[in-house]
C-alpha cells in the first residue's frame, strides 16, 4: 500500500513538473502551439531536454485526440483542428502561436 501510494505521490508531482516546465518554456519563448493542435520548438536553440519534452507532449496529444476522434466518430484531423483552435484561445498573451507559417506573439 505506501509504495502505491508513494508512486502516486511521484507521479502526480512529476505531472505538475511536467505542466510547469511547459508553461515555464512558453512564457520563455521557447515553445508555442501549432496550428495542428501540437506544440512546436520556437527556438532553434532549444537543447535536447526540450527537444525531448516537445515530443513526449506532443505524444500525449495525439492519443488524446485518437481517442477523441474515435468516441465521436470523426477524422483525427477534425480533432486536431479543434484542439489548435482551443489551445490558441487559452495561450497568454505574449506566448508564441504559429500562423501562416510563422512564429507571432499573441
Amino acid at each position: 500500500m505506501q509504495k502505491t501510494i508513494t508512486l502516486f505521490i511521484a507521479l502526480l508531482f512529476s505531472s505538475s513538473l511536467l505542466a510547469a516546465s511547459v508553461g515555464d518554456l512558453k512564457s520563455q519563448g521557447v515553445i508555442g502551439e501549432l496550428p495542428n493542435g501540437y506544440i512546436g520548438i520556437v527556438s532553434s536553440s532549444a537543447s535536447a531536454d526540450t527537444k525531448n519534452l516537445v515530443a513526449n507532449i506532443n505524444a500525449k496529444r495525439k492519443a488524446i485526440y485518437q481517442k477523441q476522434a474515435a468516441k465521436n466518430d470523426i477524422a483525427l484531423s477534425e480533432v486536431q483542428k479543434i484542439a489548435a483552435k482551443r489551445n490558441f484561445s487559452k495561450t497568454r498573451a505574449g506566448n508564441y502561436i504559429k500562423l501562416n507559417g510563422s512564429w507571432v506573439k499573441k
